[in-house]
């Protein structure tokens, strides 16, 4: 007679759970941040009458003539004071600004969450992927 074979215990472990819960949390808040400000953003933009795209119907926005009609802001203080300022168009950025840097937020988590599990695999892998992301980021910048 055989025995039976027994199978790989499959149930996920707490700390992995704990993870995935904080990922979710994470990323379910960046998303939810910047509808918020793409809402303030164009709630901003109908109230103050902050016209910073100048269409007046559907054709001349879908053509892609369109250009700002207030410049962006060139440096992180001018971003700032946009904000303090009650600015549409700096809202809409922002918001733009939290999904981009979404990702690079998610690496830095899970490094830090690697690094407390002593898993150094992974967490030399998450800080290749950080630096690569960082370095892409820095040369974009400089050029």
């Amino acid at each position: 007679m055989s025995s039976p074979t027994s199978k790989p215990d499959s149930t996920p472990r707490p700390e992995d759970l704990r993870l995935e819960r904080w990922l979710s949390i994470l990323l379910r808040g960046g998303v939810n941040l910047s509808l918020l400000l793409v809402l303030t953003g164009f709630v901003l933009n109908y109230v103050k009458g902050q016209s910073w795209m100048g269409a007046t119907d559907m054709s001349e926005l879908m053509s892609g003539s369109l250009t700002l009609h207030s410049e962006p802001p060139r440096n992180l203080a001018e971003f700032v004071y946009g904000f303090g300022g009650l600015q549409s168009l700096n809202f809409v950025q922002g918001a733009i600004l939290v999904l981009i840097l979404l990702p690079a937020f998610r690496v830095a988590f899970l490094l830090g969450s690697f690094l407390r599990q002593r898993d150094w695999i992974f967490s030399m892998l998450a800080f290749l992927v950080l630096t690569f992301m960082s370095f892409g980021t820095i040369l974009r910048i400089v050029h």
